[in-house]
């Protein structure tokens, strides 16, 4: 693994430790925290910091070192937990997102030197709220004999950069004198000073093993952070450094002995050490001893032994070189562990080239379902049998690329905390549905037009808490975050409880933008769909949150490509919510395969309500060209695909042929005129840019199982632009 791809893991694993602490923050915000909560909040800002040395981070190392030391002191109840010190933390760990992003180099490195100084004084010691066993001040403690300064993380260049061990090491070992050549022992024995009542300094001695420095780690840094404590390392075992010929690079020889000073605890010192765990042991104390050497043999991948020599002389198997038995001691817990749970990072790559073959599968599935129909050899027990498999197979490689939506939700506090500070209204979020799982790549998509949604409805749909409390609502908004699987697809709902959407005024914006004629007729759903027009916006100013008429627009449009919908549902007065309608991933659906024509064409099922064969009665004219479907005493338009894309041949008159009802984003329900449905069945989507050009009405393209190429439907974009004219609306 090189050191490049180390470092993107560790960026994968910064984003999960941020999500961990925000989840335990906002426990704590609630008042439902729990002595793990505020655990597992520390653990994830010190994975950070740990891995933050590991490859030079400075800013990122420096920023959360003081940011663990208040969650130390919280930790240990020296400083209780308030709201104020809640929202204290929680824009630290805002501080945190914004350096990881920086030292990801997608962004400027933040000033964070206010905030440093707002978390220092809200640590114990400065608060005035140290536990009664504090130690006494680090001022009192005699200071190391000549210790040099610790060498800045930022001499690193890269990761593991070029290193001066000779240099290093002296910044560890100071100068040694005649009265400084005691031994540890001796260190260990000798009494305080006579004007001190304290313990005396206490030893600590660590050995770094192989694991420690392949993982990415430099034991280097870790033992620089004990100079930074006030540690002085006394002696460095070289006792098991072999000849330079027998060296091996990855391995662990060195022992090394640090002197504590007596008002460091021993907590901060294994807090260090921490992010390494058992990859370098540490030993302290009067009675310490050096942990034993432990060298990992080295058995060539491309030369196993023969299974033969194995099985017959297990005993002659060598084993790892350990001392104490410390290796036959770890691999009962190692197994316990893998017997837990066993997970593995996988290249996003090697994933979709899985999905693509997948994709293959389901063609080749069909193809022999058409061969075996065309034979008359339509079923057969083997042939539902391999489409039960193929559909087991699609489902489990679409889960393993499924993600639960709680990492998109997780973004949404960070965005109200932000807007908050901006606006003035405080929000009060609620999420249902986290777990529920999609396509990694719905996800990775998601966050933008949710962003844009989340501000628009603090922005405009919340009022201000003068105005709530003047209608008699809560001064606190409620903003409501849902998610949930149905029929194939996934809902998601974003709900305020603000003014909902003034249509009156939406309708004057619209005339005044030249959107719409004074005399349009518009329905309700209409017209709240105008605030999804390009540039359309009813701020009157502009500020650092809305008024440039660019974000619904991107909504739209971003759902779109993601083939869904979205849908508005206000009601002035008591809020509005957006429903968005998207498919669980963007490889593989389902969808009825219709003929138009000398056309074969495919409307996805998300968009399908139901399908019917209408009577003469059912079927209303509008005009010269415009037909009306009753359906239950509701008309809905009758759009013909032929027309849409010009296909020959097809059948003009709706009682003559089949109407597929659809529900669309823009224009509501409207009925597709077609010939008839051959099937429904699942298809692999091709997209038309990659291959061919955009096509007006047309979202992508998919192979028969004939092997013929059938286009596949925009349901959306075909209503609308069959039914733009009605309604008034000028061609875009």
């Amino acid at each position: 693994m090189t050191p490049q791809e180390i470092q993107d893991i560790f960026f994968v694993e910064c984003e999960e430790s941020l999500a961990a602490a925000e989840a335990g923050l906002a426990a704590c915000r609630a008042g439902t925290q729990s002595a793990d909560t505020v655990n597992g909040i520390f653990r994830a800002v010190h994975s950070i910091k740990g891995g933050a040395g590991a490859f030079g981070f400075s800013e990122l190392q420096a920023f959360t070192h003081v940011f663990e030391t208040l969650l130390s002191d919280v930790r240990e109840d020296a400083v209780p937990i308030t709201g104020p010190l809640v929202d204290l933390m929680l824009r630290a760990l805002d501080m945190l997102s914004d350096h990881v992003t920086a030292a990801r180099g997608e962004g400027a490195t933040p000033e964070d030197s206010m905030l440093l100084t707002e978390l220092e004084g809200a640590m114990a010691i400065n608060a005035g709220k140290a536990p009664a066993a504090a130690p006494a001040p680090v001022a009192t403690a005699p200071a190391p004999v000549e210790a040099p300064a610790p060498a800045s993380v930022d001499d690193e260049e890269g990761f593991m950069g070029d290193f001066d061990l000779d240099a290093l090491l002296d910044d560890l070992v100071p100068t040694s004198t005649a009265d400084e050549d005691e031994s540890a022992s001796d260190i260990a024995a000798a009494p305080a000073d006579e004007g001190e009542s304290e313990k005396p300094d206490w030893l600590l001695m660590l050995r770094p093993h192989a694991p420690a420095m392949r993982n990415g780690g430099e034991p280097l840094l870790l033992l620089r952070e004990l100079t930074m404590l006030g540690a002085t390392c006394r002696e460095c075992d070289v006792s098991a450094v072999p000849s330079l010929d027998a060296i091996d690079p990855d391995q662990g020889y060195l022992g090394f002995t640090f002197t504590v000073p007596h008002e460091v605890s021993q907590d901060a010192v294994s807090d260090i050490f921490d992010f390494v765990g058992d990859d370098c042991p540490i030993a302290f104390g009067p009675e310490a001893k050096m942990p034993p050497l432990r060298l990992e043999e080295r058995v060539p991948a491309a030369a196993p032994p023969p299974a033969a020599v194995a099985a017959s002389a297990p005993a002659a198997a060598p084993a790892p070189v350990a001392m104490a038995g410390t290796a036959p001691a770890a691999a009962p817990q190692a197994a316990a562990t893998s017997a837990a749970g066993q997970s593995i990072r996988i290249d996003l790559i090697k994933l979709d080239r899985l999905i693509d073959t997948v994709g293959e599968l389901v063609i080749a599935q069909a193809m022999l379902v058409q061969r075996l129909q065309n034979d008359n050899i339509g079923s057969c027990d083997e042939l539902a049998m391999l489409e039960t498999l193929t559909r087991d197979i699609q489902e489990s490689a679409m889960s393993i690329r499924a993600q639960p939506i709680g990492s998109v939700f997780s973004r949404v506090p960070r965005t109200l905390r932000e807007l908050a500070s901006s606006t003035g209204k405080h929000v009060n979020l609620q999420l249902f549905g986290e777990t529920t799982e999609l396509d990694k790549t719905v996800i990775e998509r998601l966050g933008e037009p949710l962003t844009h949604l989340i501000r628009n409805a603090v922005d405009h749909g919340i009022e201000s808490p003068a105005d709530r409390i003047a209608k008699g609502k809560n001064p606190e908004g409620t903003l409501t975050l849902s998610a949930e699987h149905r029929s194939g697809r996934i809902l998601i709902r974003i709900a305020d409880d603000g003014a909902g959407i003034n249509r009156a005024r939406v309708f004057a914006k619209a005339v005044e933008k030249g959107l719409i004629s004074p005399d349009a007729q518009l329905s309700k759903e209409e017209i709240d769909n105008l605030i999804f027009a390009p540039g359309f916006s009813t701020a009157s100013t502009i500020t650092n949150v809305s008024g440039r008429g660019v974000g619904m627009d991107v909504v739209r449009q971003n759902v779109k490509d993601l083939g869904g919908r979205i849908t508005i549902d206000s009601e002035e007065g008591k809020g509005t919510t957006f429903t968005l309608t998207l498919p669980l991933t963007l490889a593989i659906s389902d969808g009825m395969i219709v003929k138009v024509g000398d056309q074969t064409l495919v409307v996805p099922l998300t968009h399908v309500v139901e399908s019917l064969r209408p009577e003469t009665k059912d079927v209303q004219g509008l005009g010269v060209e415009r037909m009306m479907l009753n359906v239950r005493g509701r008309f809905i338009p009758v759009v013909s695909v032929a027309n849409a894309v010009g296909a020959e041949g097809a059948i003009v008159r709706p009682e003559q042929g089949v109407l597929i009802v659809v529900d669309t984003e823009s224009a509501g329900q409207a009925a597709l005129l077609v010939d008839n449905i051959w099937d429904q069945r699942q298809f692999v989507i091709k997209s038309l840019d990659t291959h061919y050009r955009s096509v007006e009405g047309v979202a992508g393209a998919t192979i028969l199982g004939d092997g013929r190429v059938a286009l596949i439907l925009n349901v959306d974009a075909l209503v609308a632009s069959a039914t733009a004219a009605s309604i008034g609306l000028q061609a875009a």
